[in-house]
């Protein structure tokens, strides 16, 4: 139930949605089925005894209610400040580096409409503008 615990900080510290938490939790329950009649067999000769099941469903939720959620708590948010903290660095670090790239690219006319257009919509834009000014003419889609 302690390796469980895993499972739960790191959904606390990087959600997830129904897809993946429901596949984590079938791998976990599968790997304890198969680990459980592992050792019942080879300790218990195969033999299934309610007592063995009963002992491990208390051990679980024992553990669960006196020592896990003391244990889930601390060490989440620990390291959700220590992700936290890593995010405000990379964004002073990269900050001054995308504005200066923002400007580089408003410079030389790469940027449009909130984003960066690739080079080819660059030469489209670059050359119905030549073109424009050598007809005179205004498309339709301009005089709309």
């Amino acid at each position: 139930m302690a390796f469980y615990d895993v499972f739960r900080i790191f959904r606390r510290v990087i959600p997830h949605n129904l897809f993946w938490i429901s596949l984590e939790d079938f791998i976990y329950w599968v790997s304890c089925t198969i680990l459980v009649f592992l050792v019942l067999h080879e300790e218990n000769y195969g033999k299934w005894d309610y007592a063995v099941i009963l002992a491990a469903l208390t051990g679980m939720l024992s553990y669960r209610y006196l020592v896990g959620k003391w244990v889930v708590k601390p060490i989440s948010g620990a390291l959700r400040f220590c992700l936290m903290q890593m995010k405000k660095w990379k964004n002073r670090l990269t900050g001054p580096i995308k504005k200066f790239m923002i400007k580089l690219c408003k410079r030389l006319k790469l940027w449009g409409k909130g984003r960066i257009l690739s080079y080819k919509a660059y030469r489209k834009t670059r050359e119905q503008g030549v073109h424009e000014k050598e007809t005179g003419s205004i498309s339709k889609k301009e005089k709309r």
